[in-house]
């Protein structure tokens, strides 16, 4: 069963909850439909596992815009070097990545969307809070729904140094097309919610520092029979669920 959590600072209204649930039923279908690609791609890898010797190699990931490569997994297998496409609910990285994913996700967009979008404060957050989960989660994942305001050279720098971050491109994102032409970039980062390859989510503001408390409590959540948390940590946060929760928290 996956689980959900997500993290948020503000008030909200019902519209919200409607939104991220007619968001989870397009996912859903559209996630049915892509999920026999991502098996028949999982074959295809463990058949050339079969036709090799011992000896223990890695695949690697290669974005055309970037000069690095990225490991996949260790198996018996030639090395590979496969090109991006987008089929998944992030990119061909994530979907290699296999089944069981634990998953923060974040929405970065700028200035049509964010008035108060400063790109060099939002990469500060975003090292922070890369550097934060090393220590608090280190075998969570970061997901990166962006628009065109984050450019390669940002994507390159951070994937090629960071291996539990992935960048997801709103713009082209397979079958969901464009997404900021239907959804609201604040609600991009619940698209892992209809992630077949998702056990646990965790949706966050950028700017939300990781702290030990919110650790023990996701811990407690997981060690739970939940299924879905809303955290708040104020005074003010006295309605059921915010806008921008602290935290919440999917479990599938």
């Amino acid at each position: 069963m996956k689980k959900i959590l997500v993290v948020f600072t503000q008030r909200s209204n019902y519209v919200t909850v409607l939104i991220v649930l007619l968001l989870i039923f397009t996912i859903f279908q559209w996630s049915f439909n892509e999920i026999s690609t991502i098996n028949s791609m999982s074959i295809f890898l463990n058949h050339d596992s079969l036709n090799t010797t011992n000896k223990e190699q890695k695949f690697f990931y290669r974005r055309p815009s970037c000069s690095c490569t990225r490991p996949l997994f260790k198996s018996n297998s030639n090395l590979s070097i496969s090109n991006e496409t987008s089929s998944s609910l992030c990119s061909q990285y994530s979907t290699l990545r296999g089944f069981h994913q634990r998953i923060i996700s974040i929405s970065m967009y700028g200035p049509r969307d964010n008035p108060l979008f400063a790109l060099n404060t939002s990469i500060n957050f975003l090292y922070q809070l890369i550097d934060d989960m090393i220590k608090k989660y280190p075998h969570w994942i970061l997901r990166i729904y962006h628009d065109v305001s984050i450019n390669d050279n940002i994507i390159c720098s951070i994937e090629c140094a960071y291996n539990n971050v992935d960048f997801c491109n709103t713009s082209s994102l397979g079958n969901l097309g464009s997404l900021s032409s239907y959804i609201p970039a604040k609600m991009w980062r619940f698209l892992p919610v209809g992630d077949e390859l998702v056990d646990i989510m965790a949706s966050r503001d950028l700017d939300s520092p990781i702290i030990q408390r919110e650790l023990d409590a996701v811990n407690e959540w997981i060690l739970s029979d939940k299924a879905w948390h809303a955290m708040r940590d104020h005074p003010m946060h006295d309605v059921p669920m915010l806008g921008k929760n602290l935290l919440d928290l999917y479990r599938f």
